[in-house]
């Protein structure tokens, strides 16, 4: 199996956890639209924010596989994370806020 080339792997670490984000908002949206109402949709959208979770991190767990080189995979790393970090946190505050 042939690797991706370096500038693809940092490039999806900026890029995939905004992507993962934006889909995640439009599925929270099209639930918070249904005719769901009170508990179950507060668990409906506990769920959801698990399942964005769990997307990210298996973003950066496959993105770190599929680095070979050291430092690449460092770098896909960090950038990753705090990336997913930084726009979970702000999905959260943003569907808190409104």
């Amino acid at each position: 199996m042939t690797r991706p080339p370096s500038w693809l792997l940092i490039l999806a670490a900026f890029l995939g956890p905004i992507v993962l984000t934006l889909a995640w908002d439009g599925l929270f949206d099209r639930v918070a639209r249904s005719s769901i109402h009170g508990y179950a949709l507060a668990n409906l959208n506990n769920a959801l924010f698990m399942l964005l979770a769990l997307g990210l991190v298996a973003f950066v767990v496959i993105g770190r596989r599929m680095a070979a080189e050291s430092p690449v995979r460092t770098a896909f790393v960090r950038i990753a994370t705090i990336v997913s970090l930084l726009v979970f946190c702000l999905a959260f505050l943003g569907h808190l806020a409104g």
